[in-house]
């Protein structure tokens, strides 16, 4: 029902900063927006010297769908395919290489 993504600082930052604009948004346009809707902003810290900085968004697919592939896309092709043990499961996790 959820997701669970952690975020980088840079982009923690710059999704607080839009995040009023996001939220008009989302609220003015409730069933007519295609933007996963985000329902928390978290920023912690597991140890003394690590931060970590998460968002929590609601799952947009039905729960009940089964998926004929998954991809994990990054936008690069350096190291970017998946492994053969990978391939042999029944619903593998592609990457960029394998879009072709």
């Amino acid at each position: 029902r959820f997701l669970l993504k952690t975020i980088a600082q840079p982009d923690f930052k710059r999704f607080c900063e839009v995040l009023p604009q996001y939220y008009d948004h989302v609220v003015s346009s409730l069933h007519d927006t295609l933007i996963n809707w985000h329902v928390a902003v978290l920023h912690f810290k597991p140890t003394p010297i690590k931060h970590v900085s998460a968002i929590i968004l609601l799952n947009a697919l039905p729960p009940r769908l089964t998926m004929s592939y998954v991809f994990d896309l990054k936008g690069s092709t350096k190291g970017r395919g998946a492994s053969s043990e990978e391939r042999r499961k029944e619903c593998p996790v592609l990457k960029d290489n394998d879009l072709k």
